[in-house]
C-alpha cells in the first residue's frame, strides 16, 4: 500500500505452511478501478510462466530492487480485462 498509490490489500493464506499471497485493489476517482494480485517471490527477471506476460515485479524496499518483492497483475475492476505487461 505504501507503494502503489490509493491500493487497499490483504493477506490470503493458501497452504499449510503459512504461505500466502496479496489481492487487493486500486482506486480511482474514488471507486476501485484495478483490481491487483501480488505473488511474492525473490527478484528474478521473467515471472513464473502462469504470469508471464502478465504480471511485472515489485521489490518489497525500493531501495533494494533485486531482493523480495511481488510478482503483480492488474485486473479492470468494471470489465476484467488484464492489463498486459509487453516488457515479456
Amino acid at each position: 500500500e505504501e507503494q502503489i498509490p490509493f491500493s487497499h490489500f490483504a493477506c490470503v493464506p493458501f497452504h499449510e505452511s503459512g504461505a500466502s499471497y496479496a489481492v487487493g485493489f486500486v482506486e480511482e476517482n474514488g471507486a476501485p478501478r484495478w483490481l491487483c494480485y501480488a505473488v511474492p517471490s525473490p527478484y528474478y527477471p521473467i515471472p513464473p510462466e502462469a504470469l508471464k506476460g502478465f504480471s511485472q515485479f515489485l521489490p518489497k524496499n525500493p531501495h533494494e530492487p533485486f531482493g523480495e518483492g511481488y510478482f503483480l497483475l492488474f485486473e479492470s475492476a468494471e470489465t476484467g480485462e488484464i492489463l498486459f505487461d509487453t516488457r515479456h
